[in-house]
């Protein structure tokens, strides 16, 4: 194969996963962050006041079944996220808004490249708002500096699943696949899954917890990822170059 198609169906792969890790992310992974917060506000009202017992349990069932309650969970499902994969899969699977919007000539191709050129913006800003919560959490300072036995405890568990037991658990899928004929024999695709087994933590986690206004644990979050970045040069490293051996890619 020559490097232009290789590339072009190595970015198909990775399109087709993020199609399904973005919603989930921004879904699922949101729902859970948002949640435990909701917890931890929860027990702080009822601890420090007793009185207003039955009213916040009374607001808490209305905001979990009423309007409130839906009015988040479909927020949570039609997120950005979620409304950007869904577009890229009507832009890419029905022929006319192909020919409309994506190919070069078509009449509302000046669309298409606005929103390539919105879409290049995404992971700096990320970028800026991980160096932000990072600044504003004190990372060489407080009681939680980067290089710390508290961030090494979040960080170095993490670190050991990510690096080393789901690349094995990725690879015994891989290789069950294989077995089973589900896979095919593209070496581009067992590449691109074997990858996948080992990339590290996102960092829209960050930007979650920004969006629910929680500085400070987004500062710890910040740390934990930067700490687990740097964990992760070698590991990744190695595991790359033994999925370019085991797939000849």
């Amino acid at each position: 194969r020559s490097q232009p198609e290789t590339l072009r169906i190595l970015s198909s792969y990775i399109s087709f996963f993020l199609l399904a890790q973005s919603p989930l992310l921004w879904s699922y992974g949101y729902h859970v962050l948002t949640c435990e917060r909701t917890e931890e506000m929860e027990g702080k009202k009822l601890s420090m006041d007793a009185e207003g017992l039955s009213e916040s349990v009374s607001v808490s069932a209305k905001s979990a079944n009423g309007k409130d309650g839906w009015r988040g969970l479909v927020e949570r499902i039609f997120s950005p996220a979620m409304i950007a994969s869904l577009a890229g899969i009507c832009f890419g699977a029905f022929g006319p808004l192909r020919e409309l919007f994506v190919v070069r000539s078509g009449l509302l191709n000046f669309v298409w490249g606005a929103l390539v050129t919105l879409s290049e913006g995404f992971r700096p800003t990320a970028a800026l708002i991980l160096a932000g919560a990072l600044a504003s959490g004190r990372p060489f300072g407080g009681d939680d500096p980067l290089i710390g036995k508290n961030n090494a405890k979040r960080a170095v568990p993490l670190a050991v699943y990510r690096f080393m037991i789901a690349p094995l658990i990725n690879l015994c899928l891989v290789l069950s696949l294989r077995r089973m004929g589900l896979l095919g024999e593209d070496p581009l695709l067992a590449f691109i899954l074997l990858l996948q087994g080992v990339m590290p933590s996102a960092q829209q986690s960050v930007v979650m917890l920004q969006l629910e206004g929680k500085s400070d644990e987004a500062g710890r979050m910040a740390k934990t990822l930067t700490l687990l970045y740097s964990l992760g040069v070698l590991p990744m490293a190695f595991v790359i170059s033994k999925a370019k051996q085991f797939t000849g890619v």
